[in-house]
């Protein structure tokens, strides 16, 4: 890696000390960033509860409704 940035150097390029992902010659990045990845996991998740809170209520409100109007059909 040092030879070619000493390669780019002489041409007058531009040298960044890191390099993006897809000019780094090992191809890997140079941490995980696991906090983020369960951030947005905990994001999704969060969601998805929402969601199923949601329908929990809406049908506990329907079988209150249908009881409701089996007990006037009575």
């Amino acid at each position: 890696m040092a030879s070619l940035m000493n390669i780019k150097a002489e041409q007058g390029e531009e040298v960044l000390a890191n390099p993006p992902l897809h000019e780094r010659p090992e191809g890997k990045q140079r941490f995980k960033s696991y906090r983020k990845k369960y951030r947005k996991m905990k994001i999704q998740f969060d969601d998805h509860m929402e969601d199923a809170n949601q329908l929990f209520i809406a049908e506990n409100t329907a079988w209150e409704i249908a009881k409701r109007i089996q007990e006037q059909n009575e």
